[in-house]
């Protein structure tokens, strides 16, 4: 498999603007605020983010296995661009509703702490995101380096269906949990969520065919659409606004109407990729989205914490003021900038810096600190993730 190009795609921005708005909105709690439960927004955002992710992790991997960059050189930056923003997070969530459950968090094993009801108290319950995509980095850049390249795609996608596969057998499960336990196992499961990462890689290891065929791109998108369609159940409708004929002896039909928005998210995906996807949808490209998707990781990891501190946090809403909600919007935006600036972008800079220097001693250091910082540049849209949603 040939080594991929840091291009930047430009509409991968607006595709991350897009997925943390639909997050934040869902968990805003004022009334007036409520999303129509038609969108799924959270969820949706959710699934946007976890494909996104394992696309762009995916594309670092190839790319730096084509061109010789060590396992260590990744894992390095990833933790210079994820750690620091996502502590500092832990650390807000502590100074306002202190709980010892945070360990989870902190751990990036929120998920499975949530499964066993064991942090499903703290403020920052949304980082199981962080801890399912945290548990990704542990398997699959294993997988992308070192794996014979002519048999990567093939492990890729196996790995990807037994993931799904996993969905239902969890949901076998039913009789012995209970609805809330069972409904968190589905969607905060390693696997049973973590399979959009894959997917994610698996487009990638196809995105010469994804981003450039004419034809492909659209036939497989309309295709997944169908598949979805073809896994309704004679009483389900496709938005999954009732419960359809219960699966596997009674069991929780809430995986099955997952997988169905699952895959028609991945379709949107590809075709936002494909030729006519960004001929037609240029609004991915807006500049507003991409100044959005450039802050969504702040804007994630901050702002259930500020929610909660102007009372507009869906579940523990004190106040149905409207002004409330903008107020926390605009200050959710405000902290994420102040990170972005003083926090992100330093830290990244100086990674990549030092990573420059060491491969390169003989440079004069001036040299070399500006040949980061235009790689850093260069590379902005690659560098800049996010990670994950509601």
């Amino acid at each position: 498999m040939r080594g991929l190009s840091r291009e930047r795609v430009p509409e991968l921005d607006g595709i991350r603007a897009i997925a943390c708005l639909l997050v934040l909105w869902v968990h805003l709690g004022p009334a007036a605020f409520q999303p129509p439960s038609v969108l799924r927004a959270g969820s949706t955002g959710v699934d946007l983010f976890f494909v996104l992710s394992g696309f762009l992790i995916t594309r670092i991997l190839l790319y730096n296995r084509h061109h010789g960059v060590s396992l260590k050189t990744f894992m390095i930056k990833r933790a210079a661009r994820i750690f620091p923003v996502a502590y500092l997070g832990i650390v807000l969530c502590m100074l306002v509703r202190p709980s010892w459950e945070m360990i989870y968090s902190a751990a990036y094993l929120q998920n499975v702490g949530a499964i066993f009801d064991l942090s499903r108290g703290v403020v920052n319950t949304h980082y199981w995101t962080l801890a399912i995509e945290e548990q990704f980095y542990l398997v699959i850049p294993f997988i992308v380096l070192f794996w014979p390249a002519r048999t990567l795609r093939q492990v890729l996608v196996s790995l990807c269906l037994v993931c799904i596969a996993s969905v239902y057998a969890v949901t076998m499960l039913s009789p012995m949990l209970d609805r809330l336990t069972l409904d968190l196992a589905i969607s905060s499961g390693t696997t049973t969520r973590g399979w959009l990462l894959l997917a994610g890689s698996v487009i990638a290891s196809f995105e010469s065919h994804v981003r450039f065929d004419k034809v492909k791109p659209i036939v497989i998108a309309i295709s997944l659409v169908f598949v979805s369609a073809a896994l309704i159940s004679p009483s389900f409708s496709i938005l999954g606004l009732q419960d359809p004929v219960p699966w596997f002896g009674g069991a929780s039909s809430f995986g099955d109407g997952m997988i169905r928005r699952q895959l028609i998210v991945l379709g949107i995906f590809i075709f936002c990729l494909s030729p006519a996807g960004r001929s037609q949808l240029t609004i991915l490209r807006d500049p507003l989205l991409g100044y959005i998707g450039s802050r969504s990781y702040g804007l994630y990891v901050y702002h259930m914490v500020v929610f909660e501190i102007c009372g507009v946090r869906k579940g523990l809403t004190t106040t149905e003021s409207p002004w409330a909600s903008w107020l926390a919007l605009a200050l959710t935006f405000a902290i994420a900038e102040l990170s972005y600036r003083f926090v992100e972008l330093p830290i990244m800079s100086r990674c990549s810096r030092a990573i420059e220097e060491k491969a390169q001693p003989d440079t004069p250091r001036h040299i070399a600190a500006y040949a980061s910082t235009k790689e850093q540049r260069n590379t902005s849209e690659i560098d800049e993730l996010t990670h994950r949603a509601a």
